[in-house]
């Protein structure tokens, strides 16, 4: 199957229904949907341009915050695009909070062993997470 960016799209905002942003840009919490479209603009920008990757960013947290099959994403994006998002996936299961942080920093320093596609998302996703925090904290001080 040939990944269809405008599937990937529908996919993510579908799923992602009902999901906000937790960190507020100048006091609004965007639907969720607005980051994975984000990271892909970001992937996009660097030139980047191959549909499985574009279709991979796009989805990028699916499998980790939201109920969509593995399967549905394979029907919808491809098989190829599908084995880059479960590269991305985190899913540590119930652990404390101190293991969590320990398994999420063994698997963020993992990622440099990923394929090139996953490594570029996974830039740009921890890319536009730093802008949204650094957006959140320049609004509190602009409130003050």
């Amino acid at each position: 199957m040939k990944p269809d960016l405008q599937n990937a799209v529908k996919v993510c905002v579908k799923y992602h229904k009902g999901q906000f942003r937790k960190h507020p840009v100048q006091g609004i919490c965007l639907p969720y949907a607005f980051h994975p479209l984000e990271v892909t603009k970001i992937v996009w920008s660097w030139g980047i341009g191959n549909p499985v990757t574009l279709c991979a960013s796009t989805n990028h947290d699916i499998i980790e915050d939201t109920d969509c099959p593995i399967e549905i994403l394979r029907k919808e994006i491809g098989d190829e695009a599908t084995d880059i998002v479960l590269e991305l996936t985190f899913l540590p299961g119930d652990v404390s909070k101190e293991e969590r942080g320990r398994l999420k920093h063994i698997y963020m320093l993992s990622i440099v062993n990923a394929s090139i596609d996953a490594f570029v998302i996974k830039y740009a996703d921890r890319f536009i997470n730093s802008f949204d925090r650094s957006e959140e904290h320049t609004s509190e001080l602009q409130s003050r």
